[in-house]
């Protein structure tokens, strides 16, 4: 079974359009197709996207309960000690640290900064559309 990071750009519009594509992936999280790994500094990030007035009005709170209830019982955390900084962009620096200490197989990611480095020590960074592909 894979181990892959989930970016946060993906995990929101999975609650935002029920028929999409990164809907899809969360899932194949679900029916556990994959292993989720998951940091403190990334569900940090999920939750203060969560919390911005415009995506807070947006979201369900029955879905934003689902979602949490599955990282919680069904991801692994990873609890990374080494720092990395390659983006461009340092907040997604915490993805590339989280896949690191967990030894994550991919990287999926509508981040084009991250899909630029197309991988990190060997590890895959491809869209949803191209991470469905595999688990599908």
């Amino acid at each position: 079974m894979g181990r892959a990071v989930i970016d946060t750009n993906v995990f929101i519009p999975s609650l935002l359009n029920r028929k999409g594509i990164p809907r899809k992936v969360f899932l194949a999280f679900k029916k556990e197709k994959f292993i989720l790994l998951i940091s403190s500094r990334i569900l940090t990030e999920i939750l203060t996207t969560l919390s911005k007035p415009k995506i807070n009005s947006l979201v369900k709170p029955e879905d934003r309960k689902e979602l949490f209830i599955f990282l919680e019982n069904l991801a692994v955390s990873v609890s990374p000690t080494e720092k990395i900084s390659i983006c461009r962009d340092s907040a997604d620096n915490i993805i590339l640290e989280c896949a690191a200490a967990g030894k994550a197989d991919f990287i999926v990611t509508g981040d084009k900064d991250l899909l630029a480095l197309k991988s990190f020590r060997k590890i895959r960074i491809i869209t949803p559309r191209k991470f469905l592909e595999i688990f599908s």
